[in-house]
C-alpha cells in the first residue's frame, strides 16, 4: 500500500508470521521459543525467526535495522520495540492456545514518527485471535516504493473522506508483490 499517512497492512513480515500463527498445533512450541529467548538485545525475535526459516535474511535485517535498532525508524522507542512485539506475540499465542483459535496479524502505522507509541493489542472472537501492532508512522525519509510497482491487493478496505468531494470514499490499498 502507498506510504502516505497512516498504513494498515499485514506487510511481508506480518504475512510470514500470519502463516506461522495459523498453525494451531505448533503454538505451544512457538510459545516456548519466545518465552525462553533471552531479553533484548541478547535475544532477538528477528534472529530467531531467521534461524528457523520463518524470515528471509533481508526481512530479518529489516526488523533488526529499521524496527529494533537505535538508528532505525523510531529512535525514541529503541529498546522497547522488540520486547513489546515479543510480549504481544506471547500474549496472542497464549490466548490462541486457551481458546483453540488461529491468530490474524495486522500492522497499523499512524502517528508522529518521533513521538507516537509502539503498542500491541490482542482481541478475540469465536473465530480468531487478532493481534494488532500499532507503530508510529514510517519516517518520511524512508525510501518509498514506486506506486506503479504496488500491484497486489491488501486484504483490507479503507473508508475515508474524499478530499475533492468531501464524501466517503472506499480505497483498496495495494502492496508490492512478494519476492
Amino acid at each position: 500500500m502507498p506510504f502516505s499517512g497512516a498504513i494498515i497492512t499485514k506487510g511481508f513480515v506480518g504475512k510470514r508470521f500470519d502463516t506461522l500463527c495459523k498453525q494451531l498445533p505448533n503454538f505451544p512450541g512457538r510459545l516456548q521459543f519466545l518465552e525462553k529467548l533471552p531479553p533484548y538485545p541478547q535475544g532477538n525475535m528477528a534472529t530467531l525467526a531467521e534461524a528457523y526459516g520463518a524470515l528471509r535474511k533481508e526481512e530479518a535485517d529489516h526488523l533488526r535495522n529499521d524496527w529494533f535498532s537505535e538508528k532505525g525508524w523510531w529512535p525514541h522507542l529503541q529498546g522497547s520495540v522488540e520486547p513489546i512485539l515479543r510480549q504481544g506475540l506471547i500474549e496472542a499465542i497464549r490466548k490462541a492456545i486457551e481458546l483453540k483459535l488461529p491468530i490474524d496479524i495486522v500492522w497499523i502505522s499512524a502517528g508522529p514518527a518521533d513521538s507516537a507509541p509502539f503498542q500491541a493489542f490482542i482481541t478475540w472472537s469465536d473465530q480468531q485471535v487478532t493481534f494488532i501492532l500499532h507503530s508510529p508512522d514510517v519516517p518520511a525519509a524512508y525510501p518509498r516504493p514506486d506506486p506503479n510497482t504496488l500491484t497486489v491487493d491488501e486484504p483490507v478496505l479503507i473508508v475515508k473522506r474524499d478530499e475533492a468531494t468531501g464524501q466517503p470514499a472506499v480505497v483498496h490499498p495495494k502492496t508490492l508483490p512478494e519476492k
